[in-house]
């Protein structure tokens, strides 16, 4: 079963399309924050409306609304542009993507990733502005580290002592020959062990942006950063 969850959130949550869309939004949002449209911009002002009759109108569609009325608009401005991407269905371009697999407790990240996260951090803005595209329309993002349910191989084994009984009880357990009775992740015979002092880390670089010589000159750009 953690091993199948392994893969369900591999290939399902961090699937490149769904990612990218879900970082496309979260721009959109961030851009709205930041411009002058009447949209709640803390928790106190959520608290304040949840009081009134407009909580109502609190849900789903409070974005959708802000998506609709720039998507209809006909301007080259990034909130246009995101905006257009998510209505009409076109998901946001994966110009690089490093992931690694490795164990947190005895060594860190690839050279690569580290070189990518600081290409990322340092040089984006200016690869933008060489590539003619909007540096709002480059979103990167590097994801936690990966926290899996209680229950999965990917649970560490020096966090199992610390689990909450309920987290406990959902343990795959084995019983030995000897009648001792331990968790998967402590035996050392099994592939799970090994697993579970694993950490996957993932960067992506996503453009929204719709004409090919563009991402192209991106994409030679950002392997010259690398």
């Amino acid at each position: 079963m953690g091993i199948a969850r392994y893969f369900m959130f591999n290939t399902v949550y961090l699937h490149k399309t769904v990612f990218g869309f879900e970082e496309v939004v979260r721009r959109i949002i961030l851009l709205l924050l930041q411009g002058r449209d009447t949209i709640y911009r803390s928790g106190s002002e959520i608290e304040k409306m949840a009081v009134t009759d407009d909580f109502l109108d609190f849900h789903d569609g409070y974005i959708d609304r802000f998506i609709d009325r720039y998507a209809g608009q006909n301007n080259d401005e990034p909130l246009t542009i995101l905006s257009k991407a998510v209505r009409l269905r076109r998901p946001p371009k994966l110009i690089h993507e490093v992931v690694e697999l490795y164990d947190s407790q005895r060594s860190h990240p690839s050279r690569e990733y580290e070189l990518c996260r600081k290409c990322m951090e340092r040089d984006l803005e200016e690869i933008a502005d060489r590539c003619d595209i909007h540096k709002e329309c480059l979103i990167w993002r590097e994801t936690k580290d990966v926290e899996f349910e209680a229950l999965n191989p990917f649970t560490s084994i020096s966090r199992a002592p610390d689990m909450k009984d309920e987290e406990m009880r959902e343990l795959v357990r084995i019983k030995e020959s000897s009648g001792d009775i331990t968790n998967l992740i402590e035996d050392k015979k099994s592939i799970i062990h090994y697993l579970s002092q694993l950490t996957l880390k993932v960067i992506r670089l996503y453009a929204v942006e719709g004409n090919a010589s563009k991402l192209e000159k991106l994409k030679t750009e950002v392997q010259k950063c690398l």
